[in-house]
């Protein structure tokens, strides 16, 4: 990887021992020059240990972050059922409903970031059906239309014929819900939206990016905007749970982190491709379902083939 330059690189992959036993090793690696000659500089460092104390931290982080998000969305609720209980009165004036009604859109959407926290911190039991994912986008373009606003193009191409996909579809859709918001957030002044599914071959280089995943047929769902992309310090902790680029007022950063926790409980993977004044493209890849496997809930052959549409 690093011999056609001088350029540090850290890489990252699973060694065997002597004995048999498996270990982590991350290797900071780069070319130097001593006495007019060319030397690799290697550092090797057993992760296992870290990964062990991240693993700890995170679970510690989960249990703390589910813990607020159950008692908030208990006010929430109170908040909302509050407001909807004035709101019967007749005698409330057209001004005051008007407030009353975004407090209750408020709360709406507060309660969102609170389901958000507790997807995100809680590993809650999957219930797994066949899901056709062109059918499934097609559902959901409404929704996505609103919660983007008037100012972003949202286009759909859903590619038809597309193998069947194991999947909780209340997580698939909140995993597209989470990508759409996210993509919003980075068109503050519009653009466009392209939500696509497609067939994907996994081999060569993505599996170079990707060392979770696995060589053969996918089905693959991407998610690109046309808004303001990422430099290379937030691709590369685009992922990170919390981080953000944004102010306290405005997000949380949970978007891609939930997106990508979710992904890993349905067995798929994700993948980022982002360049700063062009836009980003987030990608998920799942195994397909063929006519061969036995699983829960298949969708009968007449929904499992529709033709593409394209919403404006």
């Amino acid at each position: 990887r690093t011999a056609g330059g001088g350029a540090q690189e850290l890489l990252a992959f699973v060694a065997k021992r002597k004995d048999g036993t498996l270990i982590r090793l991350e290797v900071m690696t780069t070319v130097v020059a001593l006495d007019g000659n060319s030397h690799r500089f290697s550092i090797l460092r057993d992760s296992n240990a870290r990964a062990e104390l991240d693993a700890q931290r995170q679970g510690s982080l989960a249990r703390l972050t589910d813990g607020v998000a159950h008692d908030l969305n208990n006010l929430l609720t109170a908040i909302r059922c509050q407001t909807e209980l004035v709101l019967v009165y007749e005698t409330v004036p057209p001004s005051v409903r008007e407030v009353l009604r975004k407090v209750i859109t408020a709360a709406d959407r507060a309660t969102n970031l609170t389901r958000q926290l507790r997807g995100f911190s809680r590993r809650q039991p999957v219930q797994l059906t066949a899901v056709d994912l062109t059918i499934l986008l097609g559902n959901l373009a409404k929704m996505v239309r609103r919660m983007i606003g008037e100012g972003v193009e949202l286009h759909l191409d859903a590619a038809p014929n597309l193998p069947l996909i194991l999947a909780d579809p209340s997580m698939l859709e909140q995993i597209i819900l989470a990508m759409a918001v996210n993509a919003r957030e980075a068109m503050p002044r519009g653009g466009g939206l392209k939500l696509s599914s497609a067939l994907f071959q996994a081999e060569g280089d993505y599996l170079d990016r990707q060392p979770a995943a696995r060589q053969g047929e996918f089905v693959a769902l991407a998610v690109r905007d046309t808004g303001c992309g990422m430099d290379e310090t937030t691709r590369a902790r685009a992922f990170d749970p919390f981080y953000t680029t944004k102010s306290a007022q405005q997000g949380t950063g949970l978007g891609l982190a939930t997106v990508q926790a979710l992904v890993a409980t349905l067995g798929g993977t994700v993948a980022l491709a982002s360049t700063v004044g062009e836009g980003t493209e987030v990608s998920v890849c799942f195994p397909g379902v063929y006519a061969d496997d036995e699983v829960p809930g298949r969708l009968p052959d007449t929904q499992r083939r529709p033709t593409p549409r394209e919403v404006t």
